[in-house]
């Protein structure tokens, strides 16, 4: 008998499943209102059905198992829904999820995506319905009703809207609205506008005087969709000092082996002294030596240059070197700066399974087999190996050499005999994810409730989805809803008129096994959540076998109404 060794990085499971019994086919997919009426078009504010028929022509003890799932217009799952189920009997069935309210998985206006999956014994059928959602609301954000001594310059009027092609802004001196002092009209479906003085209407907007602002939306023609309820008003402070910290200059000064020098500018741009400034630089999403740095003291004008070095990581040919200040002023899109960084002449990237070698395919194939041969597998066929990539051969024999391939093998029962498969050494990582359901805050971050910057990790309930959770939680409710499905403890008590929650999950094919937040940075298109994901082969591995649980990461950060973009950074090793 032929015997042949397997290569194997992951544990091996073959199994054999029942033979198939059940015969499904589609039968329709509809979304309806609570009336029951089929609808492809909604609104934000409304509440939906979502059905689903099949018709099964095989009996099957089994039971026909529904999995329903809706994603946004950018492709993202916003909504999933498991666990009913109807019998395998023959004949035609259907399943349905009633009252979910529209709000509940909305992220903004255009065409959503129904898919409802059913299986039954070893066959899947996916059925999908295109839908529209449209949102009527404007929400006006910032400046907030009634402020007064409004400082910022220049002054960014936001608002919380969809549905509209665009969007104008008008400022008056009257709650009526008969005489305006500033007007215009957004270039698309952009939801703040930045007032500087001598723009607009003549007069414009003056110091120390109240004044009412309102927000309407209009469609390609011009015409009005939607409008803000309720004017706000607001003044503005006379003589206003701004702050204004920035990094003003982010380049680099030379390289030395492997790492690379950078002089970074940072400067006080605004009319204020300021002190206590925290200033970070990080080259592909980790902190060079010597950052972060606390600047004392900087006065109104003064430009300081700062010194750093460091490396790209092994496993990165280009990434991101990125300057910031830890500082809220009046001007937060010049608190960053970053630079597209390539690795330096000279030096090499790892491939991921230790240092790269020069050797051909066949030397290193009779290198795997001579070691295979020490470790007690002279005897089994190596299979194809001969059809692996040099990479692979390379980071193969790198492994066998320290001890990290788990090895399968079939054939002759006496294989049994054989010395088992050596164990993967310890490696220094993280400690592991806290078991399912606890989230016990890290420890190196303070305990109060509203701390910003607080965590919480630990593994999940359950699965939460083929994609998991990244999400931005800025209500109580929404936030109490997702912390009952990680853990079966009380859920904080946090203040979301203050802070908000950074919620990351891994997916049921992800192979993730814990995150960092690296910061949450504000730019001109909004709030940018930078993560790394750290697992074995990284988060877009497939995982070794169906979770229990997801392993997940809250962080509290500082309230805020601008959108958020998520953005992986760095390798995503142990």
């Amino acid at each position: 008998m032929t015997r042949t060794i397997l290569r194997c990085l992951a544990p091996l499971l073959l199994l054999a499943g029942p033979a198939a019994a059940g015969l499904i086919t589609p039968g329709g997919i509809f979304v309806k209102d609570l009336a029951g009426n089929d609808r492809n078009s909604v609104s934000n504010n409304e509440r939906i059905s979502l059905t689903v028929k099949l018709n099964n022509a095989a009996a099957s003890a089994d039971r026909i198992r529904h999995l329903f799932t809706i994603a946004n217009p950018a492709g993202s799952n916003v909504f999933t829904h498991s666990g009913n189920s109807v019998p395998g009997s023959v004949g035609n069935s259907a399943s349905q999820v009633s009252g979910i309210p529209v709000s509940q998985f909305f992220t903004g206006p255009g065409v959503y995506t129904f898919t409802a999956n059913a299986t039954l014994d070893a066959q899947t059928v996916s059925q999908t319905l295109a839908f529209t959602v449209s949102s009527p609301n404007i929400i006006l954000i910032y400046p907030p009703s009634g402020a007064q001594n409004v400082a910022d310059k220049p002054l960014t009027f936001r608002w919380v809207s969809s549905g509209a092609s665009k969007y104008r802004l008008t400022v008056s001196d009257g709650a009526g609205f008969t005489r305006k002092v500033f007007e215009q009209t957004t270039s698309g479906g952009e939801n703040f506008m930045s007032y500087s003085e001598g723009g607009g209407a003549a007069q414009g907007i003056g110091a120390g005087q109240v004044h009412y602002w309102k927000v309407e939306g209009l469609d390609a023609a011009g015409n009005i969709v939607s409008q803000s309820e309720v004017p706000y008003s607001f003044s503005m402070l006379a003589g206003a000092l701004t702050r204004d910290m920035a990094i003003t200059s982010l380049e680099p000064t030379g390289t030395s082996g492997g790492n690379i020098s950078f002089a970074v500018l940072a400067a006080n741009q605004g009319g204020t002294n300021e002190s206590n400034v925290t200033l970070r630089f990080s080259l592909g999403g980790l902190p060079a030596a010597g950052s972060p740095v606390v600047i004392a003291g900087m006065a109104s004008g003064e430009t300081r240059e700062f010194q750093f070095t460091a490396a790209l990581p092994t496993d990165q040919a280009q990434s991101l070197a990125i300057a910031c200040l830890d500082f809220f002023d009046d001007n937060v899109p010049n608190n960053c700066k970053s630079l597209q960084v390539t690795r330096p002449a000279g030096t090499t990237a790892d491939t991921g399974f230790g240092t790269g070698c020069s050797s051909s395919k066949p030397d290193l194939v009779g290198a795997i087999q001579e070691k295979l041969k020490s470790m007690g597998y002279g005897d089994y066929d190596t299979g194809d190996l001969g059809n692996m990539s040099l990479d692979d051969l390379c980071a193969l024999l790198s492994q066998l050499n320290e001890n990290q391939v788990q090895i399968s093998y079939t054939g002759n029962p006496a294989a049994a005999a054989l010395p088992p498969p050596a164990a993967p050494p310890p490696t220094a990582s993280a400690p592991p994810p806290a078991p399912a359901g606890s989230a016990a805050p890290l420890p190196s971050v303070e305990q109060e409730p509203n701390a910003i910057g607080r965590e919480f990790a630990g593994v999940s309930l359950g699965s939460l989805g083929k994609d998991g959770v990244k999400d931005l939680v800025r209500d109580k409710k929404a936030f109490k809803r997702l912390w009952k499905r990680l853990s079966n403890e009380d859920a904080p008590d946090l203040d979301f008129k203050k802070v908000m929650v950074v919620a990351l999950a891994a997916g049921d094919e992800e192979a993730t096994e814990r995150f960092e937040v690296e910061d949450v940075v504000e730019g001109l298109s909004g709030l940018v959540v930078r993560y790394r994901a750290h697992g074995e082969g990284g988060a877009a591995a497939a995982p070794k076998k169906k979770r229990a649980g997801a392993p997940y990461m809250l962080k509290v950060v500082r309230s805020s109404g601008l959108d958020v973009k998520f953005e992986q950074v760095g390798g995503e090793g142990r």
